[in-house]
């Protein structure tokens, strides 16, 4: 995945997923917010955008939708508004000012699916 932090037009830090220290993964929203962290206005007020390029030839499945540990950090950080994609590829915004702390943010289509015997 990627994001991008953008203020007033202009992309003021980038993001991508990533693996860190013993293997541990860092979502690409965390690596754009860190890269801001010592500038002097941060992220306040500033959008941030999020795409998933589609693997499997191009046509999988682009859902970008922030983990609820992402929209915590996002918050946090000041950002005032999220854009990503649905499972359909459709494109949504999110003030991060109003983001429910409860809802769940999957980033697994199946993850709402239950298998019963």
């Amino acid at each position: 995945m990627t994001c991008l932090v953008v203020r007033k037009g202009d992309v003021i830090a980038t993001g991508v997923n990533k693996r860190g220290f013993r293997g541990s993964s860092i979502h690409a929203e965390r690596d754009a917010l860190r890269k801001l962290r010592w500038q002097k206005t941060g992220a306040e007020g500033a959008d941030l955008w999020l795409f998933r390029f589609g693997g499997h030839g191009g046509d999988a499945d682009r859902m970008s939708k922030p983990c609820a540990e992402c929209m915590e950090a996002i918050s946090a950080a000041g950002i005032n508004r999220v854009f990503y994609y649905d499972w359909e590829g459709n494109l949504h915004r999110l003030k991060a000012s109003q983001a429910d702390p409860d809802e769940h943010y999957s980033i697994n289509k199946w993850d709402d699916f239950v298998i019963t015997a």
